[in-house]
This record gives structure tokens, C-alpha cells and sequence, in this order.
């Protein structure tokens, strides 16, 4: 199966270089590129059902990409965003993953580390490398407080919500609880739902940051 990727970026040797990188993976397709925001937002009107992955560097004039994400996800919800970015700091990344990333890379991270993100992402709906998983376990155990919606998650949620935030995919879900496929993607949706996040990512900086799972297993 081909995974297919838009990637935006208004550094031209950067993109061409990123372009370039990807192609050597057999089943990466880069489909389209745009050098700003609205580009981006222009060349998703016609392809955003043909694209996986979309790779959004964070720093651009004009529309930046912290803008140019919230218009995609209003308008491409089901679109997973990796961010791209030289900064590494916690504000960054967190109110990213809040506002709708699937997942977050520096720009100095390793050609394997790229293939690993665009894999794991396309396949589990978000992804954090031990940076990002540091990252965010700094920020939560100094924000931990009770979730207000607590009290509405059955014992099946929990233990599905323990697993989302563990990176385990959908298959090894089924498998560890015996329940199939079909019945972990609907308790996922369920989540979702009950916690009015944008995505999967969304979920687990929801259920992190109300002590909702063990925070142990960040700790990598």
C-alpha cells in the first residue's frame, strides 16, 4: 500500500532535499508540494482525499504553519499533520498537539526517525519519539488534575484509553483485550467523542493531562 504525502515548506532546498529523502522509501508517494499555507490549503481542495500524510513546516511567512493547521483541520479533519520545526520547546509542541498534530519532528531528526514517524502515523493515527514523549511527560505531571468527564468512561474505555496512550495499534488492542478490531476502533471513536478532541493524538494529551492513565510509560 503506498502512503501518500503532501509536504509544505517555503525553504526550497529544504523540501526538494525532504522530497528527495522520501522517494527512496518504495511505498512513499510524494503527491503534492506548496512553498506557503495557502498553497497548501489550495492544493488539498482537490487532493485531500488521495493524501495521507501531510508534512507542515511551523515557520513560514505569511500564513505560518500553527495557522495554516487549524484552517486544514477545520477543513481536512481526517488528515494527518506531521509538523515540522526547528524548535524544541514545550509550548510549541504541546499546543500543536492540542490544535489538531498527529505528530511533531524537528528538523535535524534522522532520515530513519522520518520514515519511523510517517509509518508509525499513517498507521496509528499519531506518534511521539522519546523527545516528544519527554516533553510531554514534563508538562503533564505538573498539570495533572481530575478529569471533569471522569466519571463517563466504562471500564473498557479506560483500558482501551491505557493502550491508545501505550502506542499500542488497533490489532495489538484487540489481541491484548481478546475483543475484535471493529469494537476497539468504536470505543476509540467513543473517547473522542466524550472527550471532544480532534484526533487520536488529541485523546492522549487529554488523557495524560487528566490523570486519566500511568504516566510511567513515557518515562522511556
Amino acid at each position: 500500500m503506498k502512503i501518500n504525502i503532501g509536504i509544505t515548506d517555503d525553504q526550497l532546498l529544504f523540501r526538494k532535499g525532504m522530497i528527495s529523502l522520501l522517494e527512496k522509501c518504495k511505498d512513499f508517494k510524494v503527491l503534492w508540494e506548496a512553498a506557503g499555507g495557502l498553497e497548501a490549503v489550495s492544493q488539498l481542495s482537490g487532493m485531500a482525499a488521495q493524501t495521507d500524510i501531510l508534512l507542515l513546516d511551523l515557520s513560514m511567512p505569511g500564513m505560518n504553519g500553527m495557522e495554516t493547521m487549524q484552517l486544514i483541520k477545520e477543513r481536512f479533519p481526517s488528515l494527518k499533520v506531521i509538523i515540522l520545526s526547528l524548535h524544541e520547546e514545550e509550548r510549541f509542541i504541546i499546543r500543536l498537539i492540542e490544535l489538531g498534530a498527529n505528530s511533531y519532528l524537528v528538523k535535524n531528526a534522522t532520515p530513519e526517525e522520518v520514515e519511523k514517524t510517517i509509518r508509525i502515523t499513517f498507521e496509528r493515527g499519531f506518534y511521539f519519539n522519546d523527545d516528544i514523549s519527554k516533553v510531554l511527560y514534563n508538562h503533564m505531571s505538573l498539570v495533572k488534575k481530575k478529569a471533569a468527564f471522569s466519571s463517563d468512561f466504562t471500564k473498557r474505555e479506560r483500558e482501551i484509553l491505557q493502550c491508545i496512550c501505550e502506542e499500542l495499534s488497533t490489532k495489538d488492542i484487540a489481541k491484548k483485550l481478546f475483543i475484535s478490531e471493529r469494537t476497539v476502533e468504536g470505543h476509540r471513536n467513543s473517547l473522542i467523542l466524550k472527550t471532544n478532541v480532534k484526533n487520536t493524538a488529541g485523546l492522549v494529551i487529554y488523557a495524560v493531562k487528566n490523570n486519566l492513565v500511568n504516566l510511567q510509560f513515557y518515562l522511556k
